[in-house]
């Protein structure tokens, strides 16, 4: 486990929140029992039964079909993401790397004749 860092600011009252992580900053919002928040990582949703211990929390990543995001290549093989699209150079060494790879890593032990036949279907020149 390792060490995190957070300091909350409240804005208006208690009811809205401003907050620092090492991940990036947050807003939420909510009263005692009830708060959704925003942040670096996705949304959340926090309500509990104050004094007794007993809370539901429930978190949703940002969306990683956004543009931001980039996308990696399933391996046709095993189904692994793999690579990134924005730099196809870099792509072709980790396909490789896991084509040629020993299976207790997770490869697939081809040859190289075989791997490269798979990356160029995959990967555009």
């Amino acid at each position: 486990m390792g060490f995190g860092f957070r300091k909350s600011i409240n804005i208006i009252g208690s009811f809205l929140r401003l907050t620092f992580t090492k991940s990036g900053m947050g807003l939420s919002a909510g009263v005692k029992g009830l708060r959704v928040g925003v942040g670096p990582t996705g949304k959340r949703l926090n309500a509990s039964l104050p004094g007794t211990g007993l809370y539901y929390r429930k978190t949703e990543a940002w969306d990683k079909s956004s543009p931001e995001v980039s996308q990696q290549t399933a391996c046709p093989k095993c189904g692994k993401l793999i690579g990134k699209p924005e730099n196809p150079n870099q792509s072709r060494v980790s396909f490789m790397k896991h084509l040629m790879g020993q299976k207790k890593y997770g490869g697939h032990e081809l040859s190289q004749g075989e791997a490269e036949n798979i990356i160029q279907s995959i990967i555009p020149s």
